[in-house]
Parts: structure tokens; C-alpha cells; sequence
């Protein structure tokens, strides 16, 4: 399982502000971690639209779309990790159970790879001869294409070097979607603290 950590380092008045909402009821700390959770869905959602779709492009961070199978594994729930918050960070994260091809293009890669046996086709090489055929039944003769090569050709297996660019579409993502992780967490703490004072 691939995944991605987002922490949020607290600066010292948010630290000094935490401290003291930490002094109320059990119920500030919880509200921060389902603001954090709430903003990783969102998250989630802003990388699949925007950094898993479209054209792939290095520089705006994008995979493109080959088979669907990356977009729809990237989740932000429990099972992938729960939300930690203490009094000097909150941390959520975002992953997939997609192996191998996610990691490489989040952070990059140079290296050789296994390529396995594989049969290749060449249409080009693919030959015909023109032949006269006589029917059977009519007795008529015509001219018919018959294939006298394939163009297969077997490929061994082999080590071959590849490099692959860093796009950081699922880090890039969620430093996209740091405005929105703080709105849901001021939404979160705001209704208890409303609440508190309501009741």
C-alpha cells in the first residue's frame, strides 16, 4: 500500500491556542481530527479530478489516465490510517493499494527493471504472396493474399534502465487542498465551541 502523510506543524500561536482549547472537554481534539478527516475526502477528490485526469504533464504534476485503476483505489478513510492529533500536530493521510507504478511517480525513479519474455507483433512484418487459386466447386482461378509470415517475434526476458521524473501528483494535491483542510477543521472547531456555549 502506497501512502502519503499530510502533517500540519503548528506555528507557536496555534500551539499556544490548541493548549488551551485542550483544557475543555474531550471534545476539541476530536473535532480537529474530523475537520482533518473531512478536508483528506475532499483532498482525496481534488486529486483524482485535477492531478489524475487530463494529460499527463510533469510539470503540473499530472498522471493522466490510462486504465482508471489509480483513481479509483485512492482513498482518505480509517482503514488507510487514522487521524493523530496531539497538541503540536494533526496528521491524516491519503493512499491506494495500487503497487509500484504510484510511488515511482510520486517521488521519482532511476534504476534498472526486470522486463519479463513477451511476444512481439510487427504488422510491418507481416508477408504476403499473391497466389492463383482455382475453385473447386466453379473451376474459376483468382488471386488471394496468403500470409507466409506472422511478424512475431519472441522478446527475452531482459534488465533495461528507466527513468521516470518525479510528478508529486498525490503531494502536490494536498498542498493544493491546505485552504480547504483549514476550513473544514475552523468549521469543525467553531461548532463545538458554538455548541459549547449554546448549552
Amino acid at each position: 500500500m502506497s501512502t502519503i502523510a499530510f502533517t500540519l506543524a503548528y506555528d507557536a500561536k496555534t500551539r499556544s491556542t490548541i493548549a488551551h482549547l485542550a483544557t475543555l472537554p474531550g471534545k476539541i481534539m476530536p473535532a480537529i481530527g474530523r475537520g482533518l478527516r473531512r478536508g483528506a475526502i475532499l483532498a482525496a477528490g481534488h486529486i483524482q479530478l485535477k492531478r489524475l485526469s487530463g494529460p499527463s504533464s510533469v510539470e503540473g504534476g499530472r498522471l493522466g489516465i490510462r486504465s482508471h485503476r489509480l483513481i479509483n483505489s485512492l482513498r482518505a478513510s480509517e482503514s488507510v490510517s487514522p487521524v493523530t492529533v496531539t497538541s503540536d500536530t494533526a496528521e491524516v493521510s491519503i493512499g491506494t493499494n495500487v503497487r509500484g507504478y504510484p510511488r515511482a511517480h510520486e517521488f521519482g525513479f532511476n534504476g534498472q527493471v526486470h522486463v519479463p519474455q513477451f511476444t512481439r507483433h510487427y504488422r510491418g512484418g507481416d508477408a504476403y504472396v499473391k497466389v492463383k487459386r482455382t475453385s473447386a466447386k466453379t473451376g474459376k482461378s483468382r488471386k488471394a493474399l496468403v500470409k507466409v509470415s506472422s511478424g512475431l517475434s519472441v522478446v527475452k526476458s531482459h534488465t533495461r534502465w528507466l527513468s521516470i521524473p518525479a510528478r508529486h501528483w498525490l503531494g502536490g494535491g494536498m498542498a493544493d487542498e491546505v485552504t480547504t483542510f483549514n476550513t473544514e477543521i475552523r468549521a469543525e472547531v467553531q461548532g463545538q465551541i458554538l455548541g459549547r456555549m449554546k448549552a
